[in-house]
C-alpha cells in the first residue's frame, strides 16, 4: 500500500547517516504521525539511546506518547 511505501522510505532517511539530524529526525516524527502503533513503536525504541541528539529526542518523545497516551507496550 502507500502507506506502507511512505513508512518504509521515512525509515529508510532516518537510518541514512549521510542525511542530516534534523531531516532524520522529521522522518521519524512523520512515521509516529503517520502511524502509531507497536511497529512504530518497536522502531523507535531501535532510536531511543541513538547518538544523534536530535534523533533520541524525537524517539523518546514519541515513546512517551505512545505509551501512555496510546498505551502500547
Amino acid at each position: 500500500t502507500q502507506c506502507d511505501s511512505v513508512y518504509a522510505f521515512l525509515q529508510s532517511v532516518a537510518d541514512n547517516e549521510a542525511v542530516d539530524a534534523e531531516t532524520r529526525s522529521r522522518a521519524l516524527w512523520n512515521i509516529y504521525y503517520q502511524r502509531r502503533d507497536e511497529k512504530t513503536l518497536a522502531l523507535m525504541r531501535k532510536y531511543e539511546n541513538h547518538k544523534v541528539p536530535e534523533i533520541q529526542k524525537q524517539a523518546k518523545e514519541a515513546i512517551q506518547s505512545l505509551t501512555t497516551s496510546y498505551k502500547l507496550k
